[in-house]
């Protein structure tokens, strides 16, 4: 049988791109024989064609090229619809999502046998990329990035409304599934929830924690607000510090600069650090040190959540869709009340090992193996293949 699967970007590495890896695993211990789609060629080797079943790869551009207007951008979907017409294929995956326009172009593939469609649906977001394009420091910067919305938003959110319809859609979370049915009632919305190898950091859970430390893994990035634990700081008591660990792209170092002027403006350099593109080996050992973990904002379903319990540390997250999926009520925080955020980290800083050990048993349900499971036994349902 073969598969046409679709991911925006493989360029870069981040949840999306792990929901993606997962589910390329189990398409090939399935016998697929696979299409990968994408925007840019993926700088890694093992996506390559004769590598998990990979026969063909199809992309726009061999790497992200800056300065191309967004007018242009938003049509290298169709590049990819052109290269796949009329193909016969038995399947059609996207797992980046509908938010984004290569998931948006997902109805446009036309194939030869009109195959059935599925999408992971990460999150809902409000058209963030349409958002920002109000925003810019001149008049003609304005003017081009409201042209942009104004000739794309239409035909984007027709195709958006269009991939969800016409698809079976897969979400990370039970709270992004009552969304899409609010919105598009003909939906049944599946859950698996994002792969996490829960394995890696669960040897960790009873290690006993000396040092006082917060830890925050996320991408550096103006939409993971991390600025909000740069105040955060200033709220708990002063032996508590913070440690920021996430992936640094060179688009997000004004961002970066941003975060530091402002702890030196608090004057909470020996509260909070951050460090940049840590690897796995040093983000083993930032969490046998750490006690807590905080995620300041909203995401899909952040996997560093999972990560952070199975290595035992307690998670602070906001009461907000997806982040606090699967987190016990005593740890969620109101996300406009940093001050309750603070109270339930001094709560909680010396936390006893079994809650740890508790924690980490629970992170259990979010494994890879199991989100492999699940969609194997979906997919042999939507294509009635019998085991």
């Amino acid at each position: 049988m073969r598969v046409l699967l679709f991911h925006d970007r493989l360029d870069v590495w981040g949840g999306t791109q792990r929901v993606f890896l997962a589910t390329l695993e189990t398409l090939h211990q399935m016998g697929f024989r696979i299409e990968l789609v994408t925007l840019y060629k993926p700088i890694f080797s093992f996506l390559m064609p004769g590598r998990l079943n990979i026969e063909k790869l199809t992309y726009v551009l061999p790497h992200r090229v800056k300065g191309i207007p967004s007018h242009i951008r938003g049509l290298f979907p169709l590049y990819i619809v052109t290269r796949t017409l009329f193909e016969k294929t038995d399947l059609i995956v996207q797992t980046s999502g509908v938010d984004i326009p290569l998931g948006s172009f997902v109805p446009l593939i036309m194939t030869r046998n009109n195959p059935p469609r599925m999408i992971y649906v990460h999150s809902l977001s409000s058209s963030a990329v349409f958002q920002k394009g109000f925003s810019g420091k001149s008049l003609i910067e304005k003017v081009y990035n409201i042209s942009y919305i104004d000739l794309y938003q239409p035909i984007f959110q027709r195709l958006h409304e269009q991939a969800i319809l016409n698809s079976l859609i897969i979400t990370s979370a039970y709270c992004w599934a009552d969304r899409i049915k609010n919105l598009y009632p003909s939906t049944r919305p599946l859950v698996i929830h994002p792969p996490v190898e829960v394995d890696k950091f669960s040897f960790l859970a009873g290690v006993p924690r000396d040092e006082k430390i917060v830890l925050t893994v996320s991408r550096i990035d103006p939409s993971k607000q991390l600025h909000r634990i740069i105040l955060l700081s200033k709220m708990v008591s002063s032996n508590i510090k913070f440690i920021i660990a996430g992936l640094l792209t060179e688009q997000y170092v004004p961002y970066y600069r941003e975060l530091n002027r402002l702890i030196k403006q608090l004057n909470v350099g020996d509260r909070v650090k951050i460090l940049t593109n840590v690897g796995g080996k040093q983000l083993l050992n930032l969490m046998r040190k750490s006690s807590i973990f905080f995620y300041p904002t909203s995401n899909g379903f952040p996997i560093a959540k999972v990560e952070a319990m199975a290595a035992g540390l307690i998670p602070v997250v906001p009461d907000l869709c997806g982040v606090n999926e699967g987190i016990p009520r005593e740890y969620v925080f109101d996300h406009k009340n940093l001050e309750e955020a603070a109270r339930i980290i001094e709560n909680n800083i010396n936390a006893p090992a079994y809650k740890r050990v508790e924690l980490s048993k629970c992170a259990e349900r979010f494994s890879k193996q199991r989100f492999k499971a699940k969609l194997r036994l979906v997919i042999g349902k939507v294509l009635d293949i019998k085991e």
